[in-house]
């Protein structure tokens, strides 16, 4: 601390007080960060085997399945990536598992759980059903079978804050599946905008890369620079949060009207995992 105030002239209070309130600012980042991945405070004592996030062989043929199988019974898919680590992916799995919700679930949706590990690459699933990557945990995707599209396209960003959404809205949302049909998000892609949404999402794998050894420290409790990874963790949460809004934006634009323009506009500036 004292080498922060003699840098700064006592008789500029503002610049005192703008520093202390930066200071706060940063701590608060901090905390957010470390509670966005932590997965305290929520009650899981009920929550069914199937919707826990744990590692298979072939996560792939899991989501496959689901698909298969809601093609048999006449239902939507359910894909969910998630994390055991992560508070949301738990919180939604609690609610997935009350009983009104299972009478929902049950009756519309063959469910497939899959586990991200520590920010593992999954583009292949998420690619597989025209979606890039995935964004947050948990990101819950109802999938139409035949075709083989997301129908919740516009609520997709929702439900990765899963644990802040109330429970009345979980069994709203999820009770008439058929008014999720025709969602926006499912008309063809130009192929400017395919090439775009392909190299953004590959930016933000290599954060994935770079962040999950000390993720996984993290949750251990054996990260040594915490500050560092937290720091990284909100530039990535940034980088991510403002990408999946950019392509939901320019999803809605026609394909007639979208220009190479637009597309650019969308594009982040390199971030520090990157120039490294």
């Amino acid at each position: 601390m004292p080498l922060i105030f003699n840098r700064i002239h006592l008789s500029k209070p503002r610049q005192l007080q703008l520093m202390i309130k930066r200071s706060f600012v940063f701590i608060v980042l901090i905390c957010l960060t470390h509670f966005a991945h932590s997965a305290g405070n929520i009650d899981d004592s009920k929550t069914l085997a199937a919707y826990k996030f744990n590692p298979t062989d072939n996560p792939m043929q899991t989501a496959l399945d689901a698909i298969q199988s809601a093609k048999t019974n006449h239902k939507l898919a359910m894909v969910v990536l998630g994390a055991q680590w992560c508070h949301d992916s738990r919180a939604v799995a609690a609610q997935f598992s009350k009983p009104e919700m299972q009478k929902i679930l049950n009756r519309e949706y063959e469910l497939a759980f899959i586990d991200v590990g520590y920010l593992e690459d999954r583009r292949a699933i998420t690619e597989h059903f025209g979606y890039p990557t995935y964004f947050a945990t948990p990101t819950v995707m109802i999938i139409e079978p035949i075709s083989g599209q997301i129908v919740n396209f516009d609520s997709l960003p929702k439900w990765s804050s899963g644990a802040s959404v109330p429970y009345e809205e979980y069994l709203k949302d999820f009770a008439n599946p058929t008014s999720l049909l025709g969602s926006t998000g499912v008309q063809a892609l130009t192929p400017e905008l395919k090439a775009f949404e392909k190299s953004q999402a590959e930016r933000l794998s290599l954060a994935y890369k770079k962040m999950g050894p000390d993720l996984l420290k993290d949750v251990n409790k054996t990260l040594e620079d915490s500050k560092g990874f937290y720091a990284l963790w909100n530039e990535a949460r940034q980088f991510r949060g403002q990408l999946q809004k950019s392509i939901h934006k320019l999803r809605k634009i026609h394909p007639s009207a979208l220009t190479i323009q637009m597309i650019e506009q969308e594009v982040q500036a390199k971030q520090s995992w990157e120039t490294e």
